[in-house]
């Protein structure tokens, strides 16, 4: 099972993602560390957050997963909601 993370994409500073680089080195926002912390602190494993999971740079992509998010979040545990 996952948490899943409904931040909002265009008020939110992006995570920095360097390709082929872990996660350890990432530039992550505050919601999203603070996300994680939540999903560590309720004993969980994964968290699915939209900005991170789908591929910012490629738009049919995009568009695939975007119409896929009303069955991510179902699926998902519990939903943090960023504001």
């Amino acid at each position: 099972q996952y948490l899943a993370l409904s931040d909002a994409w265009g008020g939110c500073q992006q995570p920095i993602i360097k390709e082929n680089s872990s996660i350890a080195n990432w530039v992550l926002p505050r919601t999203i560390e603070d996300a994680i912390t939540i999903v560590k602190d309720l004993a969980y494993q994964y968290l699915w957050v939209g900005s991170v999971c789908i591929d910012q740079r490629d738009p049919v992509d995009k568009r695939t997963q975007i119409g896929q998010m009303d069955g991510i979040y179902l699926g998902a545990y519990a939903t943090i909601i960023a504001s």
